[in-house]
């Protein structure tokens, strides 16, 4: 192994939080976005991300059901709280007021 090659496999893997955050909401918001294969677990360098990029994946092809995606998420060991998913959507730049108001609504 040359030099190089060495140090290059002892330099941590460049990750972005933010994005990866960003990516999942723009999952769950615009799933139809999404080519199949293109993302992959493997591609999120935080755990608890590759985790709820898994049950995006589970819950599958329509505009993912926050709740849903947080509940399956939870059953393969996941930590986030589920405001941590909404945080997600905003990363991405979806607008909450509007789901916020019919949560809000539903709760009446």
């Amino acid at each position: 192994m040359t030099p190089l090659a060495a140090l290059l496999l002892r330099r941590p893997v460049p990750h972005d939080a933010t994005r990866e955050r960003a990516l999942l909401g723009c999952l769950l918001h615009w799933p139809d976005k999404r080519h199949d294969g293109a993302v992959l677990a493997e591609h999120f360098h935080d755990p608890q991300h590759r985790l709820l990029f898994a049950a995006i994946e589970q819950i599958g092809g329509t505009r993912a059901d926050v709740q849903a995606v947080h509940i399956a998420y939870q059953t393969r060991g996941g930590t986030l709280p589920a405001s941590a998913v909404f945080a997600m959507l905003e990363d991405a730049g979806v607008s909450l007021g509007p789901l916020v108001a019919a949560l809000e609504d539903m709760r009446r």
